[in-house]
């Protein structure tokens, strides 16, 4: 019941009264499982869906709750993402007090209605502390390791006392007191435990002064949205100001290919957006222990030092998210606009060497071919004597993408003080795309084609084709997904609809089209009833037809039927 309605804006309910239900729930959930008399293996196995469901349906929502700098209201979809948090936070409450009841038994393992395996209890415990550290409840995960300390048998416990031990110090940022625990284990007892701080705590722990590289300002627009019944609204919306700084920071390493660790600082943590993806830092063969204020590190076996002066960028995550729009937009941008303000004079960009072959073609397209970067292995430790470090991006601005957009314009043999005449309508067809299908395409794709639209799948064309076919489109319509990126080439005044599920519709698109000063138009549809609690950004969408022909028409600014 709690489940329903969906968050929606129009909820009858307030968050802060859905909040106290999902309170609630969670004191008399152990209670009913005794009442059923489930087993520790039922309870296990109810804590995984419940794990499940608030990181496949409410997890995207609740990561842009947490991460955007502004409210997202309305115009990015029909889900709330202030609601979507408290359902988030609500179903991890839930999976604590399953694992709290469960280790407040005095036998757990032995009787009705209490049975199970050794493995569900040790399962649960680690489901419990994972709760608590993104709940950001720390009495909690301390009364769960003492509990879990007590219970163990001594002669089976020193280990898994010691690494509860390890991942409460880690959880709390006390490094000492991880060291102390990793003492007593026989593996790694030579590792390192380092802090996660954020940008600026983590620049001044270093004490490295920052620098000024982007003073974004807002930028403001309006983004019409299609109900999946052809209702038609217009949304007044704000792009926050995207800002950037450098830093001097000589002595900076770079482990795992993207983590910048200070000597004295730890290792820097991306914004909350993107911790959304997975525990940082990043699964490696050198991360034996996360907490959510520090790691425990493999110490590297060997050490490369760089002495000539490079530039890195904080957050390079172009091995972990090989993604166009990551790239594009959060990465290489940043790059350009360093050397704009001239901090790659006399030095090199530092870039992974297991980039994708797309990545390097784009670096040398924006004028940062092979000489003027040093390539460096995944799995290398690097010490950087001369180091400038850029921070991290999270939306695109004006700033951002302007000098990208004006660097590739040129590489493809554009001029941008004459623009070619925008005359050509997109349809971007992602047939063959297993996530996110939508169920109408082939339809659609026929219908398009009909109206004058031209099908065209970007990511089969090189980089340049993409940059001149979108600098000379008027209209552009698809679903969401990355091929959207290449929205940055495009010329204002333009016409973009965007095809999503009315519950997944995240304002990454609506901030890139402000940038260029496009019009955005959100054509929303619905997944199948059966896809209703799986992984909705990546599950099947179904839009009615004479709505999309509708958005058609509007894409070509030829009028709508009354």
């Amino acid at each position: 019941a709690l489940l329903r309605p969906p968050p929606v804006f129009d909820a009858p309910w307030s968050p802060d009264e859905q909040a106290e239900a999902w309170a609630e729930s969670a004191r008399t959930l152990p209670a009913a499982c005794a009442r059923l008399d489930w087993t520790l293996d039922d309870v296990q196995s109810l804590a995984e869906a419940l794990r499940g469901l608030a990181q496949t349906v409410y997890l995207e929502h609740a990561r842009w709750a947490m991460a955007h700098p502004l409210p997202l209201g309305p115009e990015v979809g029909r889900w709330d993402p202030r609601r979507c948090t408290v359902q988030w936070r609500g179903l991890w409450g839930q999976v604590l007090s399953l694992a709290q009841w469960v280790l407040s038994l005095d036998a757990p393992l032995q009787g009705a209605p209490h049975r199970g395996h050794l493995r569900g209890w040790f399962e649960l415990l680690q489901l419990g502390l994972e709760a608590c550290s993104l709940l950001d409840d720390p009495a909690s995960a301390a009364a769960l390791r003492a509990r879990a300390d007590t219970a163990l048998a001594p002669s089976m416990g020193a280990p898994v006392r010691a690494l509860l031990a390890e991942r409460g110090a880690l959880d709390r940022g006390e490094l000492d007191a991880a060291m102390a625990a990793r003492a007593h284990l026989s593996a790694d007892a030579t590792a390192e435990a380092v802090s996660l701080p954020d940008w600026d705590d983590w620049l001044a722990a270093a004490g490295w002064a920052t620098r000024p590289l982007l003073a974004g300002t807002t930028t403001r627009g309006r983004t019409t949205m299609i109900s999946p019944e052809g209702d038609w609204t217009v949304h007044e919306a704000a792009t926050p100001p995207e800002t950037l700084h450098w830093a001097q920071a000589d002595g900076v390493a770079v482990r795992q290919s993207h983590a910048l660790l200070a000597p004295a600082a730890g290792l820097l943590m991306p914004n909350p957006w993107y911790r959304g993806m997975g525990e940082f830092p990043y699964a490696h063969a050198e991360v034996l222990n996360r907490g959510r204020r520090a790691a425990m590190l493999r110490r590297p076996a060997t050490w490369r030092t760089v002495d000539e002066p490079v530039l890195a960028l904080a957050n390079m995550d172009a091995l972990e998210h090989r993604n166009y729009y990551h790239w594009m937009l959060l990465t290489l941008s940043r790059a350009v606009l360093a050397d704009e303000a001239g901090l790659l004079a006399g030095r090199r960009l530092l870039v992974p060497a297991e980039c994708s072959p797309w990545m390097l073609e784009s670096l040398a397209l924006a004028g940062l071919g092979p000489e003027r970067c040093l390539s460096y292995g995944r799995d290398e430790a690097l010490r950087l004597s001369d180091a400038r470090v850029v921070s991290p991006a999270l939306l695109p601005s004006p700033g951002l993408v302007a000098p990208l957009r004006a660097r590739l314009w040129r590489a493809a043999g554009l001029d941008p003080a004459q623009p070619p005449r925008p005359h050509r309508a997109l349809w971007l067809t992602r047939q063959g795309e297993n996530r996110r299908p939508l169920i109408e395409e082939a339809a659609l794709t026929a219908q398009a084609a009909a109206m004058g639209f031209e099908v065209v799948a970007p990511e089969t064309l090189p980089l340049a084709d993409q940059v001149r076919l979108f600098a000379e489109a008027r209209a552009v319509v698809g679903a969401s997904g990355a091929a959207l990126t290449n929205l940055m080439w495009m010329q204002p005044g333009a016409r973009v609809v965007v095809l999503t599920k009315e519950e997944t519709a995240a304002p990454f698109w609506p901030d890139l089209a402000r940038c260029n000063d496009l019009s955005l138009c959100w054509l929303t549809g619905r997944s199948p009833q059966a896809y209703r609690w799986a992984h909705l950004t990546n599950s099947p969408f179904s839009v009615r037809l004479d709505v999309a022909v509708a958005a058609l028409r509007w894409a070509l600014d030829e009028p709508r039927p009354a």
